[in-house]
């Protein structure tokens, strides 16, 4: 075995609490039946979704702030445009 080469295998425990039992069992439940148990995998997706959701809850906002921007610009006050029909002009001159 070369030790220069292999990197150790560090990991992290933690502990959550204050979770109600009806929303731990429904969790339990899904990681059993969509990550076989793992509960680190389950809580790495769980986290990748959320930054997900909170990323797409972003973008959004910023459309809707520039929709609210474009009303803003449509719903000013024009002022009244005069146009010139010049084929009619030409009808009355020919």
């Amino acid at each position: 075995m070369n030790e220069e080469n292999e990197k150790p295998n560090i990991t992290r425990s933690f502990s959550v609490s204050g979770m109600p039992l009806s929303q731990y069992l429904r969790w339990k439940k899904d990681c059993i039946d969509n990550y076989g148990d793992c509960h680190w995998l389950k809580i790495w997706a769980d986290h990748e979704a959320a930054t997900m959701l909170k990323n797409l809850v972003s973008m959004f906002d910023e459309v809707h702030r520039r929709i609210d921007e474009l009303e803003e610009v449509l719903n000013q006050p024009r002022e009244k445009e005069e146009r010139v029909n010049t084929f009619r002009k030409e009808e009355e001159d020919g």
